[in-house]
């Protein structure tokens, strides 16, 4: 049997329940080289140390998602954290709310079924926060490359409460998955006062459905370290195209080896106030600074970039999606082929 060194082990772990948080304890410490034990060890240390929540991340179109939005808000007048958790407290379209420190004050992610349902959770949440004299700036999510937010059961629950291919039995599972997707068919038989054989057909039937992408986990915020969510926006100029396939070779290079945690968790194009909008975690504000500020403007000198920046103090709704994936798997690019000869390389 190989032996590893403990932290190899946990970033391991971390790594094979990024991808799939319903793998085995037999086949998880068969992936490693380690005993069943060692698994169970470090499953329980890593859930009390980092609160990890096994939970699902959807693909976005089978469950109906029209509007993803990611806004930072500046406020002239700042509220209390418990001020902002009382006006969000019952909202089942927001993903993310999160305090921050920086160039803004709040980061909010909501998802909404239709442009009504957008245009009405703005002007309600902007009528909400209207004492505090928001200066808000909206973005449309256009296009993930890697990462995750993930859903609220609140917010769960809205998107599929109207799917008429799922029924009560799918959506209360759907439901207990998201909450902990570890649950054994037994488990989950005995919640939903069902017999394990129809659980197991219908788990089979959910995870083929095209609403489940992986099975995976979240944690809390680490006490230590340094989160932060950055935008950037830039001119466009010949050469854009090499300069974000630089971009992404970045990306992937910074981890490389086998980190514990990704240190760029979710990244995105966006629409709207910014062009493109990214979560990190590093180890101190240095390390955040210079992989994210000094390092787009770098790569993008040649566009002008300009950065707004703010490290997550306080989350207030939702989880931030820290996690450690095959970045380099998981990453999806833009296909620049029906551009080239337009703006060059």
């Amino acid at each position: 049997m190989k032996v590893y060194e403990y932290s190899y082990v946990k970033r391991a772990m971390r790594r094979e329940l990024s991808e799939d948080s319903r793998i085995s304890v037999t086949k998880l410490a068969k992936k490693l080289g380690c005993s069943r034990t060692t698994v169970i060890n470090n499953l329980k240390t890593m859930e009390k140390e980092f609160g990890i929540r096994y939970t699902i991340e959807f693909n976005k179109k089978p469950l109906g998602i029209a509007h993803n939005q990611i806004l930072a808000i500046k406020f002239g007048v700042k509220p209390k954290p418990q001020e902002l958790e009382e006006i969000f407290k019952d909202d089942d379209m927001l993903r993310l709310a999160a305090v921050t420190e920086g160039d803004f004050d709040l980061l909010i992610n909501m998802v909404s079924q239709s442009n009504e349902e957008y245009i009405y959770w703005g002007l309600r949440t902007t009528l909400k926060l209207l004492k505090y004299r928001p200066t808000i700036k909206p973005s449309f999510i256009a296009m993930s490359h890697t990462g995750y937010i993930p859903l609220t059961n609140a917010t769960l629950k809205r998107f599929i409460s109207n799917n008429k291919a799922l029924d009560r039995l799918d959506r209360e599972l759907l439901l207990q998955l998201n909450g902990d997707a570890r649950l054994s068919h037994v488990a989950l038989a005995k919640k939903l006062g069902s017999s394990v054989e129809t659980i197991r057909y219908r788990f089979r039937k959910l995870s083929k459905s095209g609403l489940v992408k992986r099975y995976t986990i979240t944690l809390d915020v680490p006490q230590s370290g340094y989160t932060t969510a950055f935008f950037m926006n830039y001119e466009f100029a010949p050469g854009i195209m090499s300069r974000s396939e630089k971009a992404r070779e970045y990306y992937i290079g910074l981890d490389d080896k086998l980190p514990f945690i990704n240190s760029f968790q979710f990244l995105a194009l966006c629409s709207g106030s910014f062009l493109l909008f990214g979560l990190g975690h590093f180890d101190n504000e240095g390390s955040a600074i210079k992989n994210t500020i000094i390092a787009h403007k770098e790569i993008y000198k040649e566009n002008n970039p300009t950065l707004s920046t703010g490290r997550i103090v306080k989350v207030i709704k939702g989880d931030v999606p820290i996690r450690n994936i095959d970045l380099a798997k998981d990453y999806n690019s833009v296909n620049w082929d029906s551009f080239r000869g337009i703006w060059g390389k």
